[in-house]
């Protein structure tokens, strides 16, 4: 992560990407816990790929884009955008967005993790949940997310941020289609900021966004 100057003199995040070997992933019928708008995913081979660290932010948007409509806040993740939006930005970072399959491997790895950063402790400190009304809930900033990366103690263990609040993320499912996962500021379930957990939204929303992902 490394920090600079925006043209207008703002403090704003850069962040890297987190390389990914591949493997295995297997959500056993004790992780599937019933989860309403997921995939099972039995056995899937995940080839190497890289991801970014974080969610794609409003500065990184108008950076690559040009889009002089995206004001605000520069560290805001971008939001409220289609997938295939979501993705034609990723292929102008020679990306793409990540598959079902891919995003879960790096929420939950080989061990299938419930949370991104381990099996239990969904807490205020480590995941933008319920900010609406919930357990995280504040005064005067209903309707947008935070800061990416503002939660790092919700970190992965290869430190990739936000894979679980925030934002909802879109990944290309099996078949074509796209979901959004890892739930979102407006979620006050546990069950949607689950590794493996998916929204049954396709349409563009103020709280889904995105990452993308890379060839090894």
């Amino acid at each position: 992560i490394a920090q600079e100057l925006d043209a207008a003199g703002q403090c704003v995040a850069r962040f890297g990407v987190v390389s990914f070997e591949g493997g295995e992933l297997y959500i056993g019928a004790t992780d599937w816990d019933g989860v309403s708008g997921c995939e099972r995913f039995a056995r899937t081979k995940v080839a190497p790929f890289r991801l970014d660290v974080a969610e794609v932010t409003r500065q990184r948007f108008r950076d690559v884009t040009g889009a002089a409509a995206m004001t605000g806040e520069p560290g805001l993740p971008v939001s409220n955008l289609t997938a295939a939006e979501a993705d034609d930005f990723c292929h102008q970072q020679r990306g793409r967005l990540p598959t079902a399959a891919e995003w879960v491997w790096a929420a939950a790895g080989e061990g299938a993790r419930r949370y991104a950063w381990g099996n239990s402790g969904l807490v205020c400190r480590r995941a933008a949940f319920g900010l609406l009304s919930g357990p995280c809930a504040r005064q005067g900033e209903a309707g947008r997310g935070e800061l990416v990366g503002s939660r790092p103690d919700g970190a992965s263990p290869e430190g990739v941020l936000d894979l679980a609040g925030n934002v909802a993320e879109w990944a290309r499912e099996p078949g074509g289609g796209f979901a959004a996962r890892g739930g979102s500021f407006r979620s006050t379930s546990a069950a949607e900021l689950k590794s493996w957990a998916a929204l049954t939204e396709t349409n563009k929303a103020l709280h889904i966004g995105f990452r993308c992902a890379y060839p090894p």
